[in-house]
């Protein structure tokens, strides 16, 4: 993570999330894996990244939780049966092509009752993080990586078109970004 702000707002971020984590966790591009570090032994822990630096990091620093190289986009993510009150996909959407396949994969190992809670820039967030990854604030790959902006409406549809029901919506960094918490429709 480069840019001079980008950690800043990493924990900003992780911070507004980790209230809405309960249960067991799965968290799909999981990068440092900072959402492990304020779970109770008793919650199981599953990190999905495609970053294989991360993963050798990440086995080392969290041995008791799980952790899982896979490229969300082109291969199944294969976790048996294991299920989920919590899915997780932190500033994650905007990275990605077909975020679609992504969440109607994740649904499938949710437990019943279980939530998604998706974090990503707003339409000035997106604006903002261009502007600041060209001046160095924010991280350049990042920026440069961003596949979809999303804005209210425009996530509250992709949803619906997966199945799921935004229960929540919140903007926080003064409107630059948001997360949504969103359920199984049916």
């Amino acid at each position: 993570m480069s840019g001079l702000l980008s950690g800043y707002l990493h924990k900003k971020r992780n911070g507004l999330v980790r209230s809405h984590v309960r249960g067991d966790v799965l968290d799909i591009g999981c990068g440092p894996a900072t959402i492990a570090e304020s779970l109770e032994p008793s919650q199981q822990y599953v990190g999905i990244e495609v970053q294989e630096a991360y993963i050798t990091y990440l086995h080392s620093r969290f041995p008791q939780h799980t952790f899982l190289r896979r490229d969300v986009e082109r291969e199944a993510l294969s976790l048996g049966n294991l299920r989920f009150d919590t899915v997780l996909m932190v500033a994650l959407i905007e990275h990605l092509v077909a975020p679609e396949s992504v969440i109607v994969e994740v649904r499938r190992y949710m437990k019943p009752g279980g939530h998604l809670v998706i974090s990503t820039p707003t339409p000035l967030g997106g604006a903002i993080h261009q502007l600041g990854a060209s001046i160095g604030l924010f991280s350049r790959q990042a920026a440069a990586d961003h596949k979809h902006i999303y804005d209210r409406r425009d996530l509250a549809a992709l949803l619906f078109d997966c199945g799921m029901r935004m229960e929540l919506h919140k903007t926080f960094e003064f409107g630059a970004n948001q997360v949504c918490v969103s359920t199984p429709s049916v």
